[in-house]
Parts: structure tokens; C-alpha cells; sequence
């Protein structure tokens, strides 16, 4: 079991740490594609960290729909020791998912 909560633990780091490289790049969700980046530790380092989140890149559900309110968040959120990680990835004004580290 805490090899699981690890793996995971890692994976969820790997995916945060994708979505900070696509914001920094403007690439995936904002933007261009990231074989457009011509820089080999870049391509090499996005790779590895793709396959480090393979456990929970597809995890998320879909949305909730609708706006606002009860259940859902609005805006960008961080808590500290990175135990919350509202998709960061997600442009700002797409809807957010979440992930809890259970910490």
C-alpha cells in the first residue's frame, strides 16, 4: 500500500511539475505544440515527466458542469507543502480538477 501512495504521491508531483513547464513554455494548453520547443533537456526532461504522471494524467473525471459555487473553484488555488493541486495546467479560464496528496 505504501508503495501505491507513493507511486501516486510522485505521479501527482510529475503532473504538476508538466503543467508548470506548459505554463513557463506555452505549450499544450497554452499554446503551441511541445515538440515545437527546440532544446533537447527540455523534450527530454517533458518525456520523463510524462511517463511519471501516467497514473494519474487520465485519472481525472470529467468537469462538473456548470459555473461557480458550491463544489466547484473558480480560480487558482495552492496550499502549502504542495498537498493541493488544482490543475495546473488548465488555462484560467477552463474549469479546474483537483487532486488531494492526503497529506
Amino acid at each position: 500500500m505504501d508503495s501505491d501512495y507513493e507511486r501516486r504521491f510522485l505521479a501527482l508531483l510529475a503532473n504538476n511539475q508538466l503543467g508548470a513547464m506548459d505554463r513557463a513554455n506555452g505549450t499544450g494548453p497554452f499554446g503551441r505544440n511541445r515538440r515545437d520547443v527546440q532544446n533537447r533537456d527540455f523534450q527530454a526532461t517533458y518525456s520523463t515527466l510524462r511517463q511519471l504522471a501516467g497514473p494519474v494524467a487520465n485519472a481525472h473525471l470529467p468537469p462538473a458542469s456548470g459555473g461557480g459555487g458550491h463544489g466547484h473553484f473558480d480560480g487558482r488555488w495552492r496550499v502549502s507543502r504542495q498537498t493541493l493541486y488544482i490543475d495546473a495546467a488548465a488555462p484560467a479560464s477552463a474549469s479546474k480538477t483537483f487532486d488531494f496528496s492526503g497529506l
